[in-house]
C-alpha cells in the first residue's frame, strides 16, 4: 500500500504516529480525520517525504462498521483551504481536489481507504506545478489516546 505520483511509490511511514485514521462519534455521526507520512524516496532527482493530513469529515453512521464502502469528496482548492487540509511535498502544499473511499476494515482495528485527487505540487514556479496523485493505505484506527498502545507494541 502506498502513495503514486507521477509513477513514483511512496511507502508510508509507521514508525511514528504520523499515519493513522482518527474517528470521533457523535451522536448521530462519526467524524473522521486522517494523516499520513511517507518513507523518503527519490522523485525528480530529490529525496522527499510527502505527508498528507485531511481534517474531520463528517460521515452520517452511526456504527464504524457501517463506513465501508463511504466517501468524501472535496471538488475544489478553497474548500480544501477552508478545511485546511494540506499535501506535503516539498513544503506544505494545498490540495485542488480529492475523494476518499473507505474501501474495508483490515483486521478489525485497521482501516483502508483510497484517495485521488490533485495538489499543487510546487507553489513558487511559474507556472505553479499540479500533480495528480492516488493513494491506497492501511491505516491503525484511534478512536481514544489508549488505542496507540495496541499498535507500539506490533510495529505495524
Amino acid at each position: 500500500m502506498s502513495l503514486y505520483i507521477n509513477g513514483v511509490e511512496f511507502q508510508e511511514d509507521f514508525s511514528h504516529r504520523g499515519s493513522c485514521f482518527f474517528v470521533h462519534k457523535q451522536e448521530k455521526q462519526i467524524v473522521c480525520s486522517l494523516d499520513i507520512s511517507f518513507k523518503d524516496s527519490r522523485y525528480e532527482e530529490e529525496n522527499i517525504s510527502p505527508a498528507i493530513c485531511i481534517n474531520g469529515f463528517k460521515v452520517h453512521v452511526k456504527d464504524l462498521k457501517q463506513l465501508k464502502n463511504k466517501s468524501f469528496r472535496v471538488y475544489n482548492i478553497i474548500h480544501a483551504a477552508i478545511r485546511e487540509d494540506s499535501f506535503y511535498i516539498y513544503e506544505s502544499e494545498p490540495l485542488i481536489n480529492y475523494k476518499i473511499r473507505i474501501v474495508d476494515f483490515v483486521e478489525g482495528d485497521r482501516i483502508r481507504v483510497q484517495i485521488k485527487g490533485k495538489a499543487i505540487f510546487d507553489g513558487y514556479s511559474k507556472p505553479t506545478q499540479k500533480v495528480k496523485f492516488m493513494i491506497d493505505s492501511v491505516l491503525p484506527i484511534i478512536e481514544n489516546v489508549n488505542d496507540w498502545q495496541k499498535f507500539e507494541k506490533t510495529n505495524l
